[in-house]
């Protein structure tokens, strides 16, 4: 019965020990909420976190250049980036396999607007 006892209060104090979200079902986000933060790498191999923007609005463009409809859309992103705010930020990661083939094409595209590099995303 000891033994128990002490394999319980173990059980309890491991659980207490973590931290609420680890205990709790994981909460759908809704509208309004704050975005869940990741990392990406830009075209220099600095890393960097979506919450570095936070207090912003962010347009968030997952692409690829093998992707058509994402490469039909750069001249629309184009015409944001140029038209908004520069506290309007667009963000365009990359999931090409390799950072070169996405910062080739952003130059080559004019794409000056943020970009970020999560290949296998």
């Amino acid at each position: 019965m000891k033994k128990l006892s002490s394999l319980l209060l173990a059980a309890l104090l491991t659980l207490l020990a973590l931290p609420p979200s680890a205990t709790a079902a994981a909460k759908e986000p809704a509208i309004g909420d704050t975005a869940p933060d990741f990392s990406f790498t830009d075209f220099d191999g600095k890393k960097h976190h979506l919450s570095e923007f936070r207090g912003k609005p962010v347009l968030l463009d997952v692409w690829a250049t093998w992707c058509g409809p994402c490469i039909q859309e750069i001249p629309t992103l184009r015409a944001l980036h140029e038209e908004l705010d520069k506290n309007f930020i667009i963000l365009s990661i990359s999931i090409d396999d390799k950072p070169g083939t996405a910062q080739a094409y952003v130059a080559k595209n004019n794409m000056p607007w943020t970009q970020g590099f999560c290949p296998g995303a």
